[in-house]
């Protein structure tokens, strides 16, 4: 009997510690676990990565929360469709939840998916590119049975675009018009200093602070006034609600080309109607310089060949931008420096800037990221001495891969910038 009475005071004691000292261990038991297993160390690398893609995107008043492998990631306006891809590349990822904090609504990019649809500036990393995503909810057990039984529509909101005009001709660019929001504003001054490079600002913007956001379509305007800088002597750059219209005075039939299908591409992605015109300068005639001796044909091939060889042979592994941008890194600068003086031994010869990432994203923004690094590196070459009617510059986004784009190491050889002399030298 004695012993009986002992055995039911020991469950008693184990049941009791069990009921009130359980949850306590199993608490610290599931820290030390996950730091033993390296959950903690994921969930750490991972936030810290995804700050920094942020930081780098000039995002502010971002949260980011690790779950495991997968992200939570808040922030006040939403995120553009590069800045999702951006963090979608990060290494061992799992799913995330973007999320927009300005009136407590949820814009769920779940695993993979691409999330809500915002404005992509083609320079991303200029800091320039900005989404709004307003998909608030009032709260409450009401609100939500109301969202479930008629759920929002999916398309593309209507742009809510003010009307903003930017000319620029020669080193003056002149801002007019009425935007919404003072981080509009301060995206197309940004682009326009950008151009004006040393030259005059005039700023005769206006903000209306209205209730909607044109955010979006501005910061797109901003990309587009960057871009088609690169291809029009003077023009006029038009936003007027939903219209986005491209006029001025394209260096050739090539570069007007090329702007039509970027402003397209670009308006395209945040529902703007684009129209891009321009007028073709035909630059007067030079005096064609005395014709030097020319090399006879064997002489010509040979030249050919050995110049083939010392591009080939030239290394770009140092060409690095900064991330998700096409701004050259300053070691990318000093390798291509070297680069321009084994260049400038290749007097005449014709070669192509060819730019490559991996698989990673968006397609056609990767495309056009590749494009504008290629575009990057021949500016700069010319600007290191190298004539500008021997280089072209051309992106082939993940079109031509290196190396196993299922792995970290292969992404990397992926995105690369290339060399390579035009047959017909």
């Amino acid at each position: 009997m004695q012993r009986r009475r002992s055995l039911v005071v020991l469950a008693g004691v184990i049941l009791f510690g069990l009921l009130f000292l359980g949850p306590v261990f199993s608490g610290h038991f599931g820290r030390w676990f996950n730091g033993w297993s390296g959950v903690a160390g994921i969930e750490d690398h991972l936030e810290g990565e995804a700050r920094e893609v942020l930081s780098a995107l000039d995002i502010e008043g971002a949260t980011v929360e690790a779950d495991g492998r997968n992200l939570r990631i808040s922030t006040p306006d939403g995120l553009a469709r590069a800045a999702q891809n951006n963090l979608k590349a990060i290494d061992g990822v799992g799913s995330i939840d973007f999320l927009s904090t300005n009136d407590g609504g949820e814009v769920d990019a779940g695993d993979g998916a691409d999330g809500a649809e915002s404005a992509t500036d083609a320079d991303a990393d200029d800091g320039d590119s900005t989404a709004g995503a307003d998909s608030g909810s009032d709260g409450g057990a009401d609100t939500d049975a109301e969202a479930a039984a008629d759920p929002e529509p999916t398309a593309t909101p209507v742009p809510t675009g003010g009307d903003v005009s930017m000319v620029f001709d020669g080193d003056q660019v002149t801002l007019t018009g009425e935007v919404q929001t003072e981080e509009g504003r301060e995206a197309l001054l940004r682009a326009a200093r950008r151009i004006a490079d040393d030259g005059e600002v005039v700023d005769e913007l206006t903000v209306s602070g209205g209730t909607g956001s044109d955010l979006e379509v501005v910061s797109t305007t901003a990309a587009v006034v960057r871009r088609v800088d690169e291809w029009y002597d003077a023009a006029t750059v038009e936003l007027s609600g939903d219209e986005l219209v491209v006029t001025g005075q394209a260096k050739s039939e090539q570069d007007a080309d090329r702007a039509r299908q970027v402003v397209e591409q670009l308006a395209e992605r945040v529902g703007l109607n684009a129209t891009v015109d321009a007028e073709i300068v035909t630059p007067e005639p030079t005096p064609e310089p005395a014709a030097e001796p020319t090399a006879t044909p064997e002489d010509a091939s040979t030249d050919s060949s050995a110049a083939a060889e010392v591009v080939a042979g030239l290394d770009l592994s140092g060409v690095t931008f900064e991330l998700g941008t096409a701004e050259l890194t300053s070691e990318a600068q000093a390798v291509l420096d070297d680069v321009a003086g084994q260049l400038r031994e290749l007097p005449g010869v014709n070669v192509q800037v060819q730019g490559h990432t991996d698989n990673q994203g968006d397609p056609d923004v990767n495309l056009l990221l590749s494009q504008e690094r290629a575009e990057a590196v021949r500016d700069y070459l010319i600007g290191a001495g190298i004539g500008a009617d021997t280089l072209t510059a051309r992106g082939f986004g993940a079109a031509q891969p290196i190396a196993d784009n299922s792995t970290p190491e292969g992404q990397a050889a992926n995105r690369r910038v290339d060399l390579t002399v035009v047959e017909g030298n």
